[in-house]
């Protein structure tokens, strides 16, 4: 078995691809359009992740128990990159060991977002 994909579920398809895509620089690899739902995979890898945004839909903020990770070569570097692209950082740097490092971002819509250093 295989993890194909995560869903996040977003209130404002724009405000999401641009965390995603642009600032994170995750790639589209496709987009769907229904008369009820806009549908955008991102990732170039194995594990995408789903942005899914359904018309008529308040899409109120159902993410808080979601979070999704990435690794990155400096903390440092990542944190001042996304501060200044108005990310707001949640906590950190925590490392619980001494192999990894890791601080928590927002995404758009709430989702908790995971920065990991292996050191």
């Amino acid at each position: 078995m295989k993890l194909c994909w995560t869903t996040i579920h977003v209130s404002d398809m724009g405000q999401s691809l641009h965390f995603y895509h642009e600032v994170l620089g995750l790639p589209v690899s496709s987009k769907n359009s229904s008369p009820s739902t806009d549908v955008v995979m991102l990732g170039d890898g194995e594990t995408k992740l789903e942005l899914l945004y359904e018309k008529g839909n308040k899409n109120e903020r159902t993410n808080n128990f979601v979070s999704v990770g990435f690794t990155v070569k400096s903390l440092e570097e990542t944190t001042e990159y996304l501060k200044n692209e108005g990310v707001d950082i949640l906590t950190g740097p925590i490392s619980p060991n001494p192999h990894i490092r890791f601080f928590f971002a927002s995404d758009p819509d709430g989702c908790q977002v995971q920065f990991v250093q292996s050191l």
